[in-house]
This record gives structure tokens, C-alpha cells and sequence, in this order.
């Protein structure tokens, strides 16, 4: 491999480091994988018992029952024809970033310039929307007692 000039390490530059988004206790068993989302940013995942979600990134955790007349904090939350997210019934995972974990995403999805010199769009102009939730369905008749 070719030296490289000035050395990365010494750019003072850093990721972001996101943990596992699921963990079980035995070793062969292996996590899921997200599939892509669909039209709407969701995604199914099917957890074998005792597989734990985890936060992607520093959030608070909040759980709701999708009532016919919304909780206040689902009430913001719609699919994208408008109506409202999530079945009734269902238990409701809301992860809200901090602020810092939110900003840090956002920064993330700034476009960079093209290597064939083409022109990038204007400073703070983010290629996708800003994220500050995700949250989980769970069907009510998962959800154990």
C-alpha cells in the first residue's frame, strides 16, 4: 500500500460510533439484518426471543400504546399519505436523538465534492431529510406478559 501524505491519522478526523443495534446472549446467533426500507423509511425485522434492540445512537427511550386517539408523542408521527403511523393496538418504541446525536447525522448527509470536478450543491444543503426519531412497532400479540 502507497504512503499516503499527510498521514489520515494525523487529519483530526472521526466517525461517529454507532453500537450494535441488537445483541442476544448466545454467540451463534446471528443478528438480523435491516433490509432496505420501503416507501415510507420502514423496515420488518423479525427478532428470535431473548434478541434485544438497542438505540443506534444516544437517544431517550419512550414505549406507547397506538390508541385510536393518538398519545401525544405519536401524534406528530404519520405515514406518507397522512394518516397516522402505526396500528392501533400496537406497542410503540419511540427513540428521540439527542440533539447532538441528531445534529451529527444531519452533518453527515452534506454532499462532498464530486472527483470529477463537477460542481456540489451549495454548503448546508442536506442530500436527506433530518432525522430525529426512529421508533418500533410491535404487534400486539408479541408483546410478551
Amino acid at each position: 500500500m502507497p504512503t499516503l501524505n499527510p498521514a489520515p491519522n494525523a487529519l483530526g478526523l472521526a466517525s461517529p460510533a454507532l453500537g450494535p443495534w441488537f445483541r442476544h446472549d448466545t454467540p451463534t446467533t446471528t443478528p438480523p439484518e435491516l433490509p432496505p426500507p420501503a416507501g415510507d423509511l420502514s423496515c420488518t425485522v423479525s427478532l428470535v426471543e431473548n434478541m434485544e434492540w438497542r438505540t443506534p445512537a444516544i437517544a431517550t427511550r419512550s414505549y406507547f400504546i397506538a390508541t385510536a386517539t393518538r398519545p401525544s408523542g405519536l401524534r406528530r408521527l404519520h405515514q406518507e399519505n397522512g394518516s397516522p403511523a402505526f396500528t392501533t393496538g400496537s406497542l410503540v418504541v419511540l427513540l428521540t436523538l439527542m440533539p447532538e446525536a441528531e445534529l451529527r447525522l444531519w452533518a453527515l448527509t452534506q454532499p462532498v465534492a464530486q472527483p470529477d470536478g463537477a460542481s456540489a450543491p451549495a454548503p448546508n444543503t442536506p442530500t436527506r431529510p433530518r432525522i430525529r426519531w426512529f421508533a418500533g412497532e410491535i404487534e400486539a400479540s408479541q408483546v410478551g406478559s
